[in-house]
């Protein structure tokens, strides 16, 4: 340690402060290691000694107790127990005393920490005077943005930016320039005497920071200006556009491969004849870029000064991200995004090197591993809450990449994937016997079917551990010495119930993984599916994350699932049909429930009417038979869906057995009315011939898709009224952009057109082998034209 602390302080305060963060982080960590073994402790002899390996039904009764003057066994191993702990006390204070000897010898001091200065990037002034034929590949996005810009629809440092802006936009509009004018009151009343009245477009291009630009002060300043005035800023931040406040965000896509291609063209100035000489080698540079256009441009630039084939095929063969020039251009907006990064945010950002290059992960799934290594705080109510809002800031400022933002802008079922575009893998390094110890710096380790047997034996201070598709046939006993184990995966695997009670003994795990398990009992060397889970369960008491899907076996939850305060999410088997304990009901933090199953014969539905913090998506597979309809509809009412403000996405699914009497199907949807904050909803196998009023309710104010599929019994959406059509103040699904109608062949022949003239946000009609709807998709029949009328944007779609 001595060797490294002259040369780091005196030639790099940069790499110093980075050492010292990573000193603070392993001092932590061993605190953590130390408490987690005095509290593993603790819960192991609170909750008893008794092992798996123990459970036997022939075991013997106990005996009779009998007074001793002989210490039980029980007092000795709490008083070895609490003597280990203290002796890893004394060694951690042993080791802080060095570093004080260490720091004091050299010198240092404790200061509060500073912040040094960003460098001058020396950023390029844009202009509007481009070559439009050297930009490729955004056709399509320049269409939709001219749609959208033609249709309807602080402190001194503060006060320095908008004089600024004042200023730009004054010498914009004048032939003078702007001089003699610095006070910002002064300003502002010359660009509102010059704008008054008049249509204008101000285009503020490639903004950096939100701290750059107020649109609150912009609104107030151009307030003036005439009808259909647009203000267009370009930013790599989704909260720089942010704060223009309501308005609508573009997101550029990805560019093709050949896209990219041609790009390369036009940057190195390709003649005709070399085109097709460089074409195979090029497009496969192209391929290279990621569909990152400024990647593109980046080594085009590079490509220009190469004139030969085997130039090009260098290129194609090097490491093009490490290149000066790559590496100047393009991670130079990148490293500016780091620097603005809180301690905590650079923390998790730096824990994605973990990955491969390009690899593809679930938010959820990053933010646990975030959670499981202490970056989140301590284990309190909000630690998801906190990770969510790290990871939209690194995918605001462009450092990870949100496949779900950049292919759909819909959110899915299973959360949204990102692409993390890192450092070298450390995932096979992790794996190889030889490279254990790297998993030193993120207490992370990805196994597969070649990990060593006995790895457990080197890694005990393992906070992460993936043993996915492993093929395990059971657990070892090593497995409980990892103690300090928060998130664990090990789907994909067969395991036993004697395994599970080995995992259950992991107090400090928060994120379990037993997905496609085949969970299996095998007495007597017979194996049977195993029906439910061991009551063990109980004594994850900091669980959050509980992942049982593929389970198809699986029969019931034990009563001690109440008992995981902290649990936050259930995936439950999509195809199983599972009993749910009435103590689920307890669980008043959960925030996400999948694969529930309610109605006849199955789960009560008012088992969830405390949850009313269930988030997100959630999806409800409801059984109707006829035999209790008046029940089921009380119980769909106490499940209190109104209350439950979070849900954003709600998919209901029938499995209707009623027959053609079932008249009362409606009043169950009806008891499932939803928050009106609801953004999409689904409606599957719903075989009544109406829909339920909540639909066209005014407050329902569906923000995004409104689906239905498979409702072959549907006959009449009832419209709103001629005078509800025409009043202002009646609003319905005025946010709506997508109505998808597919599979409902009962008889449906008319779409509400009132209605849908009200919802001039719409932008996709979807019929699906809907067949009494086709006529829809002619756009010279009067029923396309009815309900087109007010929404030109309106696009059919099949």
């Amino acid at each position: 340690m001595t060797r490294d602390v002259t040369p780091l302080c005196s030639e790099d305060p940069d790499r110093a402060e980075e050492e010292v963060v990573k000193l603070g982080q392993k001092l932590n960590t061993i605190r953590n290691d130390i408490l987690d073994e005095w509290k593993y402790t603790f819960l192991k002899l609170h909750n008893g000694e008794r092992s798996p390996d123990d459970d036997d039904d022939d075991a013997a009764p106990p005996k009779k107790k009998v007074r001793s003057f002989i210490p039980s066994s029980h007092l000795l191993k709490k008083v070895v127990s609490r003597h280990e702990i203290a002796k890893k006390i004394i060694n951690v204070k042993a080791h802080l005393d060095e570093i004080l000897e260490e720091a004091n010898k050299y010198g240092f001091k404790i200061y509060e920490p500073t912040t040094y200065p960003l460098p001058e990037f020396g950023r390029v002034q844009s202009t509007s005077f481009i070559n439009t034929e050297d930009v490729q590949g955004r056709g399509r996005d320049v269409d939709t943005l001219v749609d959208k810009l033609m249709g309807n629809g602080g402190s001194q440092e503060e006060s320095g930016i908008q004089t600024a802006i004042a200023k730009g936009i004054l010498g914009s509009i004048e032939k003078g320039s702007s001089q003699g004018a610095d006070q910002l009151d002064e300003l502002i009343k010359r660009v509102r005497e010059r704008i008054k009245g008049n249509k204008f477009l101000l285009v503020l291009d490639d903004v950096w920071t939100e701290e750059s630009l107020d649109g609150k002060f912009l609104r107030n300043c151009l307030g003036c200006g005439g009808a259909g005035s647009k203000i267009l800023v370009t930013t790599r931040s989704e909260r720089v556009a942010k704060t223009m406040g309501k308005s609508e965000i573009f997101r550029p896509g990805l560019l093709s491969d050949d896209d990219c291609w041609l790009i390369l063209c036009c940057t190195t100035d390709l003649e005709r004849n070399e085109v097709e000489i460089f074409v195979d080698v090029g497009k496969k540079i192209g391929k290279k870029c990621s569909g990152l256009p400024l990647a593109a441009t980046t080594l085009g630039g590079i490509l220009c000064f190469k004139k030969s084939l085997g130039e090009w095929e260098n290129v194609l063969n090097d490491k093009i991200w490490e290149m000066k020039k790559a590496e100047d251009e393009i991670f130079r907006p990148l490293l500016m995004s780091y620097k603005e990064l809180s301690p905590m945010q650079k923390q998790c950002f730096s824990y994605c090197a973990a990955f491969p290059k390009d690899y593809r992960i679930k938010v959820e799934s990053l933010i646990g591993k975030w959670m499981a290594l202490g970056y989140l705080g301590s284990n309190s109510d909000d630690m998801e809450l906190k990770g969510k809002e790290c990871f939209d800031v690194l995918a605001m400022r462009s450092l990870i990449q949100d496949f779900n933002m950049i292919n759909s802008g819909r959110e899915e079922a299973g959360g949204v994937e990102v692409a993390v575009e890192m450092n070298k893998s450390k995932r096979s390094q992790a794996c190889d016997p030889s490279q254990v110890s790297n998993v030193d710096e993120f207490c992370t380790l990805y196994c597969d079917e070649d990990s060593p047997p006995n790895l457990c034996n080197r890694v005990v201070r393992l906070r992460v551990l993936s043993l996915a598709r492993c093929g395990l046939e059971g657990v070892t006993r090593e497995m409980d010495k990892l103690i300090h184990l928060r998130w664990l995966d090990l789907s994909g695997n067969k395991l036993s119930t004697k395994d599970l009670k080995f995992i259950f003994q992991l107090y400090f795990l928060q994120t379990l993984n037993l997905s496609g398990c085949s969970l299996e009992e095998i007495p007597n060397e017979i194996e049977n599916r195993l029906k439910e889970l061991p009551s063990e369960i109980g004594n994850l008491k900091q669980l959050r994350h509980l992942d049982l899907d593929d389970n198809d076996d699986l029969k019931e939850l034990p009563s001690e699932i109440g008992k995981l305060s902290f649990l936050k999410t259930i995936i439950l088997p999509d195809r199983a049909t599972i009993q749910i304990p009435e103590a689920l009901g307890q669980l008043t933090g959960l925030r996400k429930l999948m694969g529930f199953k309610g109605g006849s014969g199955w789960s009560k539905l008012g088992l969830l009417k405390n949850l009313n913090q269930l988030a997100g998506f959630v999806r409800l597979r409801i059984r109707l038979d006829g035999m209790d309809l008046k029940g089921i509809v009380e119980d769909s009412r106490e499940a209190n869906f109104s209350n439950k403000k979070y849900i954003e996405s709600l998919e209901l699914e029938f499995e209707d057995e009623m027959g053609e009497e079932g008249s009362s199907r409606m009043d169950v949807i009806d008891a499932l009315k939803p928050h009106p904050n609801l953004r999409m909803l689904y409606i599957w196998s719903y075989k009544g011939s109406k829909l339920p009023l909540w639909i066209v309710w005014p407050a329902n104010q569906l923000r995004k898709e409104l689906i239905f599929a498979n409702c072959e019994k549907w006959k009449e959406w009832e419209d709103i009224t001629t005078e509800e059509e025409e009043s202002s103040a009646f609003q319905v699904m005025p946010y709506l952009t997508t109505l998808e109608i597919a599979y409902c062949r009962g008889g449906l022949t008319a779409l509400p057109h009132r209605l849908l003239r009200k919802a001039r946000s719409l932008e996709i009609l979807n019929i699906h082998k809907s067949f009494g709807l086709q006529c829809y998709k002619n756009k010279e029949g009067t029923n396309w034209k009815s309900i087109s009328l007010n929404n030109p944007r309106l696009q059919i779609q099949d």
